[in-house]
């Protein structure tokens, strides 16, 4: 498999979107098929061999336009130095050619881009599993596309009294414009590359949290959270092994009824399984004594109501009260505060 697709898959990945090994075989086949040319064709094509939800779909192409959308060496905030070719020196000598300081005094931004997603190969920016690991890795790349060697050259130029020169000048210019441009690839390919293990410390950091010490930023993470939850826990009771008379052979029962036969097998019993949709009765506390916690419940209660259909919701405090319509009805926001105010309180 080549680089270029190797990476992209830990891209991939890195948003959460599940590929195995045969998907990440079929992905090479689309593109040899297929090839880099076309990019929307790329694009659709291996959308349809890695992603399998609409979630995952949305998370894939947004992970395929940074992947191979190259923001970096743009004209925003440096004009000066890319205003006109005429700014643009010469070398003093060959031994310079494909050097740093060579390709900032041209201003040569598709030979700067060539040696940054070098070096960035090289440093092995695909393989960060943190966030917290882009200060290492700008540090490992400021050596390696030889910064220290155009500062020397910048303070032998001040040494030697040509500080003011326009070679000097070109190469802070240049200097600062690499920078700049350094900073917003790495930041390109720590989004692309941690995504999935940043969601992971988020989800834990949250997980890890009291109830009663939750806030209201961490709502909208906690409802994506209980969601999730209660479509596992939907799923887990909608599927029951029913008696049939074809599908999956029950071994075991076929056995027991057919031990008075020597084991000849003249009574066979099948099972399948039977989707059901369950019905589901919640109530709910919301009484002073668990306040701390009522909004998670309900929260949790909100989200059951979202991928349950038969499910009745009650709240209550000195009496018992329904709240189905509202979590049917209204947005979560209103909905807790609705289902939180409406059994009376003793």
């Amino acid at each position: 498999m080549d680089r270029v697709l190797a990476d992209f898959i830990q891209a991939v990945r890195g948003a959460q979107v599940r590929v195995s090994v045969a998907e990440a075989l079929e992905a090479h086949e689309v593109v040899r098929v297929l090839g880099y040319g076309d990019r929307e064709v790329l694009r659709e094509g291996l959308g349809v061999t890695l992603a399998k939800t609409v979630d995952e779909k949305a998370r894939f192409f947004a992970a395929f336009d940074r992947y191979f959308t190259a923001e970096a060496f743009a004209d925003a905030d440096h004009q000066d130095y890319l205003a006109t070719d005429e700014g643009a020196i010469a070398p003093e000598s060959e031994s310079e050619a494909s050097t740093l300081v060579e390709q900032l005094l041209r201003g040569d931004r598709a030979g700067l881009m060539s040696s940054l997603r070098e070096a960035v190969r090289e440093v092995g920016v695909s393989e960060m599993t943190l966030f917290t690991q882009r200060g290492v890795v700008m540090q490992r790349l400021t050596a390696r596309m030889g910064l220290d060697r155009l500062d020397q050259e910048l303070a032998q130029l001040e040494r030697s009294g040509q500080g003011s020169s326009d070679r000097a000048r070109r190469l802070r210019e240049g200097r600062a414009y690499l920078i700049d441009q350094m900073k917003t690839f790495v930041q390109q390919q720590v989004a692309l590359y941690t995504g999935a293990s940043g969601e992971a410390l988020r989800e834990q950091a949250l997980s890890e949290r009291r109830l009663n010490k939750l806030e209201e930023d961490d709502i909208a993470r906690m409802t994506e959270l209980t969601q999730r939850l209660a479509r596992r826990l939907a799923r887990q009771h909608a599927r029951r092994a029913r008696r049939a008379r074809r599908g999956q052979l029950d071994v075991r029962r076929t056995l027991r009824r057919n031990m008075g036969f020597d084991g000849e097998l003249f009574n066979i019993h099948w099972r399948r399984i039977r989707v059901d949709r369950p019905r589901v009765v919640v109530i709910c506390d919301v009484s002073r004594s668990v306040s701390d916690y009522t909004r998670f419940l309900l929260l949790f209660l909100h989200s059951l109501s979202e991928v349950m259909d038969r499910i009745r919701s009650f709240t209550f405090c000195a009496d018992v009260v329904e709240v189905t319509d509202i979590f049917d009805e209204q947005p979560v926001a209103t909905a807790l505060e609705a289902a939180q105010g409406a059994a009376p309180v003793g």
